[in-house]
């Protein structure tokens, strides 16, 4: 796959709206808005959580109800929000790292790659919060 050149996104200047996926997508030339692995950082500069798709967000409890539902019946927090939370740290809403999937290798899937960094950073001593965020 192609390397990205400097995937940092700063926020304040790009908002997370489906303007801000439909552009990455053109940018890039990427199949689906969804073709992306993001990384998003505690405000202490900790690895929290490393995805894919088009859902990146700065959800996080403002209380220990972590098993509070929204009003269609699903879960209100995710998991890395709950865990960020919980060891009493916050997202770093300035910045998250967007890396493109451009051209995935033939049998391969988004989920693939996405485990692979993962697995590569847990591998070189770099810890995620939400551990298994990435373990599909």
């Amino acid at each position: 796959m192609p390397q990205v050149q400097n995937p940092i996104y700063k926020l304040n200047e790009k908002p997370i709206d489906r303007d801000f996926y439909k552009d990455i997508k053109e940018k890039y030339n990427l199949v689906s808005v969804n073709d992306i692995v993001w990384m998003k950082f505690t405000q202490e500069g900790v690895l929290g959580v490393l995805g894919v798709s088009n859902d990146i967000n700065f959800d996080i409890p403002n209380s220990t109800d972590y098993d509070s539902l929204d009003s269609k019946g699903y879960w209100r927090f995710n998991t890395s929000g709950i865990i960020v939370h919980s060891v009493g740290q916050q997202w770093d809403e300035e910045f998250v790292l967007v890396f493109p999937l451009k051209s995935i290798p033939e049998g391969y899937v988004r989920g693939d790659i996405e485990c692979g960094i993962g697995n590569y950073l847990i591998e070189n001593d770099i810890p995620i919060l939400d551990y298994y965020s990435h373990k599909f």
